[in-house]
């Protein structure tokens, strides 16, 4: 049996001479490798028990390598003294020290670096497992054990693929190719039980956590293999994932029925780039309802992962659907992202208004909308991706409200409630404006500020609801004002958010109503008291009158019958006294004068009475006054007559006027002054010489009840405890206008124009009763709607007033859940809100 050495191991070679004849001191000897002649040595001759001469020859000799294209080589040799060869029966086996691997891919396209191997001789293993480097070439040199020849096998997960190749004929400088059995796994995000992810698309996110915290629409992905990290995530001391290794992955975007958004911006994509090579799609095309990309990932980032990004749009309910493994099935772990939006409200509403109190998990007490509308909203929001969650709830008093929009607080009374609380909050598109309180606003755009009130009025201003100019005779003071149309309302508070004032009255006028105002012209008429006698008087001389005008009071008038000296004093008026009066009575007779005392005159005299003469004197002034007046310039004598002849009008304060015990939401309650004699109050009732009657003019702003209303980034929601779904479906409703939802060009990428009902609907999926289309603005409601569920006649209506429309963007919808049809959003304003931003 021949020994084993390795290569350049110093040997000894012996050979035993016989019958001791060799007489020099020196010998050499012949070295054989594989029986071929290799060198020559000096040995020496020794004294040796062993040998039969007691003589033997030895020398030292150091094998060289093993040749490049041998495994091992057979070392003889034999001795040559005194001429004379001594063959030595010594074989020895000369084994290779060591051997070299660089380690490729399988296919042989890049190295594979730290790849485990182990060195196998006789059936077991030859020292440790081994790992080649990390540099390029992935190199190791190994160690050899003497006496057998060696395999290499890769160390689990590696696996050697084929036998390694010998380069350049160099039996132990080889070249592997190998590849890595492992299972990948997400390092980040940390997949969890289910698979599933939820991404808030629309909120902001940490940074430093590249979406991996569940925000934002961009996420970085980092993959590894399954046991490099322990379960908290701390690498291990040696890893097998490294540069050279790979996950294969595959990504698939799609959406609620395997059908993604057409929203393409930003568009969904394995992005290019960090640790992503071999990118390619297999389809993205816009008739492609789901995408589908796949890539590798080299795990060359610290730590042994591989890094890359998925762009996954801001389109709710998309879905992104990674799988990766170790191999091109990408079998080993899925994880989905599905697109959610998160949506914040705070509610604002006065503290006498009747609103349910919640108990939050954090201990907050809010006021917020009853059990059933928040299961509504859950359930219209699960639809389109949206979670509704409140942030805070505010209160304020009827002083503050009052004082904020005077007229928002009404009594109960004025909209014909006979229960419920004593006070009523009113909002129109006016008071809307100011808030009795501030909103929070901590969640800044994305926070929906709703403002909840008892009744909500508008007026769309000139452009589609003109003042009513309504025109009536009355013949009383007090004037009701019932309103034929029963959808037609007022509130003493405008309103118009456009502008042009706080009163919904613009103006009530009157005139009077006198078809023959010349049946009412003629001169004042006038009257006597009973003279009365100056008892100091004396009777001699002149007869002095004093002439009195009782209601308006001028300086008396001095009437002189003059004494002759011889005869009787006169009892007729000279042309003296005649002037006197004349310029006296002249001014008492104009409109101006006479008017305030009914065109009545009232005289008085005071003069010396007792006896006929006396008498004849006080008739003499009297008829001629009474001639004086019935020739005086003929007036229009009726308090309802100008002094032209033209009706008596003017304008009347309607804050004054207007009865509000008596008024209500759909009749104004009048009560005409009747302070003057020409006042309208005074004047009303049937004609005669003091009465007419009265035409009333009355111009206000026509108003409608609304549920709702979204305007300058706020909500409005006609509130009631009996109603939560309706509630809530006109807070969606509103929310859908706040989003720009109602416009046929709402500006989403890659959303297709809504159609109008005017166009014919293609997508099949959208018609319903006809193929019309559904966006509409006007037919009865105020602003842009849905008309979703009407049939094409319907939509070729005028008005769709109390047609029913089944979307939640309908123009009109009941306060009775009984009655409720507006169930959700229709399948064409879900996509269009799936694809609104809703930053």
């Amino acid at each position: 049996m021949p020994r084993h050495i390795h290569e350049q191991t110093e040997v000894e070679l012996i050979c035993l001479l016989k019958d001791g004849k060799t007489g020099t001191g020196s010998v050499e000897f012949v070295v054989f490798h594989d029986t071929v002649e290799a060198a020559r040595v000096q040995g020496a001759v020794a004294a040796s028990e062993s040998a039969p001469a007691g003589k033997s020859a030895s020398a030292k000799y150091t094998p060289p390598k093993v040749a490049d294209n041998k495994t091992s080589y057979l070392l003889t040799y034999k001795a040559i003294a005194d001429g004379e060869d001594y063959k030595s029966d010594d074989e020895i086996q000369v084994w290779p020290r060591e051997g070299k691997l660089t380690s490729r891919n399988a296919d042989d396209s890049k190295p594979l670096k730290n790849f485990k191997f182990k060195v196998m001789q006789n059936g077991a293993p030859f020292g440790a497992g081994l790992k080649t480097t990390n540099a390029d070439p992935s190199l190791e040199t190994f160690k050899l054990d003497k006496g057998f020849p060696f395999l290499l096998e890769g160390v689990a997960p590696f696996e050697i693929v084929g036998d390694p190749e010998a380069q350049g004929g160099k039996l132990r400088e080889l070249k592997s190719k190998g590849k890595v059995n492992f299972v990948a796994e997400f390092v980040s995000p940390k997949r969890p039980a289910d698979g599933q992810v939820r991404q808030w698309v629309n909120l902001d996110a940490d940074p430093a956590k590249k979406g991996a915290d569940g925000l934002r629409h961009t996420v970085e992905v980092s993959v590894g293999v399954l046991g490099d990290r322990n379960p908290a995530g701390v690498p291990n001391a040696e890893l097998i994932g490294a540069a050279g290794i790979f996950v294969f992955v595959n990504v698939k975007f799609s959406g609620p029925g395997n059908k993604k958004s057409l929203r393409n911006s930003p568009k969904t994509d394995l992005v290019a780039g960090l640790n992503l090579v071999d990118r390619s799609v297999v389809k993205d095309g816009v008739d492609d309802g789901e995408w589908e990309i796949k890539g590798k990932v080299e795990l060359a980032a610290a730590n042994g992962v591989g890094v890359f990004k998925l762009e996954l749009g801001e389109a709710g309910g998309d879905c992104c659907v990674v799988r990766i493994g170790s191999t091109a099935a990408c079998a080993d772990a899925d994880l989905s992202f599905t697109n959610w939006r998160k949506l914040w409200y705070e509610i604002l509403a006065p503290d006498f208004m009747e609103l349910e109190d919640h108990l939050l998990t954090d201990g907050r007490n809010l006021r917020d909308f009853a059990a059933g509308g928040l299961a509504n909203l859950k359930t219209s929001g699960d639809a389109t991706f949206i979670e509704y969650e409140i942030f805070k709830s505010h209160s304020f008093t009827q002083v503050q409200a009052s004082a904020a929009c005077p007229g928002s607080v009404m009594k109960r009374e004025f909209f014909q409630r006979a229960a419920g609380p004593a006070q009523v909050y009113l909002l129109t598109d006016y008071t809307y404006q100011t808030d009795p309180k501030p909103f929070d606003g901590g969640k800044g755009r994305r926070s929906l500020l709703l403002k909840a009130c008892d009744i909500n009025l508008y007026n769309d201003g000139p452009a589609t609801h003109a003042d009513q100019d309504s025109t009536f005779d009355v013949q009383q003071a007090d004037v009701d004002f019932a309103f034929p149309d029963g959808r037609m309302y007022w509130s003493p508070v405008s309103a118009w958010g456009g502008g042009g004032g706080a009163d919904s009255i613009k103006s009530i006028g009157w005139k009077a109503r006198i078809a023959d105002p010349g049946a009412f012209r003629g001169p004042p008429t006038c009257a006597f008291a009973v003279p009365l006698d100056e008892q100091t008087a004396s009777d001699d001389g002149d007869a002095v009158f004093t002439l009195d005008e009782l209601t308006q009071h001028p300086s008396a008038c001095r009437v002189l019958f003059k004494n002759p000296m011889l005869g009787n004093t006169a009892t007729t008026l000279d042309s003296s006294a005649k002037a006197v009066i004349d310029g006296w009575l002249a001014p008492l007779c104009s409109d101006a004068s006479v008017r305030p005392h009914g065109f009545k005159l009232q005289f008085s005299l005071t003069g010396k009475l007792g006896n006929a003469r006396r008498t004849s004197r006080v008739e003499a002034i009297n008829s001629y006054l009474q001639t004086k007046v019935a020739a005086a310039p003929a007036l229009y004598k009726h308090a309802g007559l100008k002094p032209d002849g033209t009706p008596r009008s003017g304008v009347l304060d309607w804050h004054a006027v207007v009865n509000m015990d008596r008024s209500h939401h759909q009749q104004i309650s009048v009560d005409l002054p009747s302070v003057n004699a020409d006042d309208p109050g005074t004047l009303a009732g049937a004609l005669s010489d003091v009465c007419c009657p009265i035409i009333l003019n009355l111009k206000w702003e026509q108003q409608r009840a609304a549920n709702g209303l979204a305007s300058n980034g706020q909500i409005l929601v006609k509130w009631g405890i009996n109603c939560p779904n309706c509630i809530t479906d006109t807070f969606l409703h509103e929310a859908g206008h706040q989003f720009n939802m109602t416009k046929t060009g709402h500006g989403l990428p890659g959303i297709p124009a809504a159609k109008d009902t005017t166009a014919n609907e293609t997508v099949v999926a959208y018609q319903t009763n006809g193929t019309q289309g559904h966006y509409y603005t006007g037919h009865g409601h105020s602003g842009g709607h849905c008309a979703y569920g009407l049939s094409d006649a319907d939509k070729a209506l005028p008005s769709y007033g109390g047609r029913t429309g089944t979307c939640t963007l309908y123009g009109e919808g009941p306060r009775d859940d009984g009655r409720r049809k507006r169930l959700s959003f229709c399948p064409q304003c879900q996509d269009i809100l799936r694809a609104t931003p809703l930053e």
